[in-house]
């Protein structure tokens, strides 16, 4: 099977999921004071490891920067009707496998329990499959963080395996859930 040549990375990728919601790859004229406000918030942050670091604009400006510049990871910003309302990364890549993970965070709380984050998997999934050519794709999610299980659970992904206390989460030991789907599953 040939490779797919992911130094050639469209800087200007949206993805269209709805009438409503599309995911834009972020740059950083896209970081504003809000998205920073959500990097800061415990409650939003909680279940990620960002959760109680201190961001600042200019060191999320330099992170969006990393991440455009480096041809193996797809950092999006999710918008909702034209408002950056949370984010989602496929990667990194990796090149000889074929495979990658995503990571997610809705960071306006009005948006939560809407589905937004769930159409947002669907559609890095679907990119990844079928436009990057990947065999598989991971995620994580910290035992408490129900709904992240259930929106990567309602997108074909499995859970692939429980590392038993691998995060201390507010003073207490917690199991990180892996869950993964390969292509043919998902696409089936």
């Amino acid at each position: 099977m040939p490779k797919k040549k992911f130094n050639q990375k469209n800087k200007s990728l949206n993805l269209k999921v709805n009438s409503e919601i599309y995911l834009q790859i972020l740059t950083e004229n896209l970081v504003t004071q809000s998205y920073v406000s959500w990097l800061n918030e415990y409650e939003i942050m909680a279940f990620t490891e960002q959760a109680g670091l201190n961001h600042t604009m200019e060191s999320t400006k330099n992170y969006v920067h990393s991440c455009y510049n480096n041809s193996l990871i797809y950092f999006f910003g999710i918008f909702f009707k034209d408002r950056h309302i949370g984010n989602i990364k496929l990667g990194p890549i990796n090149e000889k496998h074929s495979t990658a993970e995503i990571s997610y965070v809705i960071g306006c709380r009005e948006y939560w329990g809407q589905g937004i984050a769930s159409k947002a998997i669907n559609a890095i999934l679907l990119f990844g499959f079928t436009e990057l050519g990947l065999h598989k794709i991971s995620a994580s999610a910290y035992e408490n963080n129900i709904g992240s299980i259930k929106a990567l659970l309602k997108n074909k992904m499995k859970i692939e395996g429980t590392f038993k206390e691998n995060l201390l989460h507010e003073n207490k030991r917690i199991d990180l859930i892996s869950l993964g789907v390969l292509k043919n599953n998902f696409l089936s």
